[in-house]
């Protein structure tokens, strides 16, 4: 018998397509869990299918075999799963009354921490693309997306 490596990506997007019998055969191989609604890539392709875009073709590198590779696909993933949540919202960085709110998280035990804003300063601490418009989603999308930040940010 020939075995076949699937991505996460791949799997999340058979999952979708699969019958019954499909969805368990790829629940024992992955974990029940591993499907479900928190899950970070079921995240971003979510946010891929809102915004029209291939989850596996979005992303620069199809089998990261490196820390690098991961954290540039994580940088592609969250910055697809912010597009999808503030929709048209540009954060204005030349109006300094906009807060601009991002995820902050503990780098000692790495988890989730709580939200800051930006404005118009001369430095930044975020990327443009990871901002979001009130600290509520800003929160939600740190818990969510802890995972990602993780590799983006750390390794």
């Amino acid at each position: 018998m020939k075995k076949t490596e699937l991505t996460e990506v791949e799997a999340l997007t058979l999952y979708k397509e699969s019958s019954d019998n499909g969805r368990i055969i790829l629940e024992k191989k992955f974990g029940k869990d591993f499907f479900g609604d928190k899950n970070t890539n079921t995240i971003y392709e979510r946010a891929c299918a809102k915004l029209g875009k291939d989850p596996v073709k979005e992303l620069p590198w199809s089998n990261p075999i490196d820390a690098e590779q991961e954290a540039d696909n994580a940088f592609v993933m969250l910055r697809i799963i912010v597009k999808a949540k503030v929709g048209d919202w540009v954060p204005d960085w030349t109006k300094s009354s906009q807060y601009k709110w991002f995820p902050v998280f503990d780098m000692a035990g790495f988890g989730f921490s709580r939200s800051g804003f930006g404005r118009s300063y001369s430095s930044s601490c975020v990327g443009s693309r990871l901002c979001l418009p009130t600290e509520e989603m800003a929160d939600e999308h740190g818990r969510e997306c802890e995972h990602l930040y993780k590799k983006l940010l750390t390794k």
